[in-house]
């Protein structure tokens, strides 16, 4: 079908039909095969939140999305930490999520402002839409000596299990924390599972710019 324009603010059409090149200031744009919809901002149509979409979906789209994680480290010492160390760049802020993977019982901590050491090695930083790239991404380190751990922002146990009992868990911490911008993060687990434990943490951060 060809573009249909219900009104000054409105058109309706297929997601493959040519957008107007040219609307009034907040017209949208429905592409009604899709559900995707789409604001005239005066010099571009931009897609919209909205119920298909979804905000984080939407932020993959935009290239706003970041998966940052430790990796697996296998064979983790009782009482032995996972250091994840996050520095956010200028210019951005951080939403983040955390998602903890463990063979057992442990302790997850989210700290502001550590004191960092030497050592450690890169973690995993990847833009969500891997044709947006990853240039422009914040950086993480795993195993970096922390000398101190700066401020508590968040704490809680991750249910397991511990010894011949321990049944393994995943989850993840409900909520948001929105890391500022130049500022270095301490994302901890602590193994509590009375032996050695495989365990992961990843983050999924969305940005937004200044």
């Amino acid at each position: 079908m060809s573009v249909v324009k219900i009104s000054e603010y409105l058109y309706i059409g297929l997601s493959t039909d040519v957008k107007p090149a040219a609307a009034t200031l907040g017209a949208k744009f429905i592409e009604y095969d899709h559900d995707h919809v789409f604001k005239w901002d005066g010099t571009a149509w931009r897609e919209l939140d909205n119920v298909a979409t979804g905000a984080a979906h939407q932020r993959v789209h935009n290239g706003e999305m970041w998966m940052i994680g430790s990796g697996i480290q296998v064979d983790v010492s009782e009482g032995a930490n996972v250091d994840l160390v996050v520095t956010v760049p200028a210019g951005m802020e951080l939403h983040t999520i955390g998602d903890i993977d463990a063979e057992g019982k442990a302790y997850f901590m989210v700290y502001e402002a550590p004191t960092l050491g030497a050592g450690g090695s890169p973690g995993v930083v990847k833009n969500a839409n891997r044709t947006a790239g990853d240039a422009g991404a914040p950086t993480a380190t795993v195993g970096q000596t922390i000398n101190a751990v700066g401020t508590l922002l968040s704490d809680h146990v991750v249910p397991g299990g511990t010894g011949g009992n321990a049944g393994g868990t995943s989850t993840n911490r409900d909520g948001e924390i929105d890391l500022k911008a130049e500022t270095v993060y301490l994302y901890r687990v602590t193994n509590k599972k009375g032996n050695a434990s495989d365990i992961s943490l990843n983050l999924l951060a969305y940005e937004h710019a200044h």
